[in-house]
């Protein structure tokens, strides 16, 4: 499925992509598992790992509540929002659903499937040399843009891996967006949000964006990772070596970004930027007073 999505007043459109992604992605498929997790250990390696494994994804963790690992005995069972990974502004909420992620007694996980969708796309071309990027695509995109009411968002593609201290002095942190640690070549690349939200319990998450280093972040939850988990992280697409050597790499190939339309254009056109592509472009409006 490949269309970028461009909101505007059509509702529609955005039920669409409700319907058409979401739905999809809301329906489970069993995998087995080697053993029974307990509830933070569920919680850091199916929950996260999914994250990290979909940045074209936004999953909601404070709809869980913080008590959600504490409150009751683990039935193996955690809900949580799910929606594909898009800018929201009032009143184009980005669309959400309640998902279960669940593993029964014997271990067999109950994951629900991301349906591919524009972004998808875009991620997957990230580090391979053999697509050319669309700039002028993203130009005439951008041209007719009203800088005053809009917010863009996109994929930017570094021309070469950067440390994260050089790596950000090029986007501006916000909460919806992930830095991208590894290639795509036909994959999705791995995926660091920039602030997790609520992880009940399961990791010590930094509350502000701009308190620490999201590489260290990372290193420190893979770090947390056994070798036990690696039959959960396959199932959910990740290699607990790949995982590894990312985060010993520490490097930023690429990130998301949500920003005014003039932001975007200057990233284009900066040396160190081999591509940046545009996932939507989303109309600002002011709430009745």
């Amino acid at each position: 499925m490949a269309f970028m999505t461009i909101r505007g007043l059509s509702g529609a459109f955005v039920a669409l992509l409700l319907i058409v992604v979401v739905g999809q992605a809301s329906f489970g498929s069993g995998r087995a598992a080697e053993e029974r997790m307990d509830c933070l250990r569920f919680s850091r390696v199916v929950l996260m790992g999914f994250t990290v494994a979909n940045p074209d994804y936004s999953p909601e963790f404070t709809l869980v509540g913080p008590d959600a690992c504490g409150r009751d005995a683990f039935d193996g069972s955690l809900w949580l929002g799910l929606g594909p990974r898009m800018a929201s502004t009032w009143p184009h909420e980005a669309p959400m659903v309640m998902t279960e992620f669940r593993q029964d007694a014997s271990g067999y996980l109950n994951l629900p499937q991301a349906a591919p969708w524009y972004m998808t796309e875009l991620l997957t071309r990230i580090g391979n040399p053999d697509v050319k990027p669309d700039n002028r695509r993203t130009a005439d995109l951008l041209k007719g843009t009203n800088w005053s009411n809009h917010l863009v968002h996109a994929v930017v593609e570094l021309k070469k891996p950067l440390p994260e201290e050089q790596a950000a002095k090029l986007y501006t942190i916000q909460s919806g967006e992930v830095l991208l640690l590894s290639p795509g070549n036909g994959e999705k690349p791995i995926g660091w949000p920039f602030a997790f939200p609520g992880m009940i319990g399961a990791f010590n998450v930094f509350t502000s964006p701009r308190s620490t280093s999201r590489i260290s972040e990372f290193r420190r939850w893979v770090s947390l990772l056994r070798e036990e988990d690696s039959h959960a992280l396959k199932v959910i697409g990740l290699s607990l070596q790949t995982l590894r050597s990312t985060a010993a790499e520490g490097m930023v190939h690429g990130f998301t970004i949500i920003n005014a339309p003039d932001v975007i254009q200057r990233l284009a056109k900066n040396p160190l930027v081999r591509a940046v592509e545009v996932v939507e472009i989303v109309p600002i409006e002011e709430p009745d007073a």
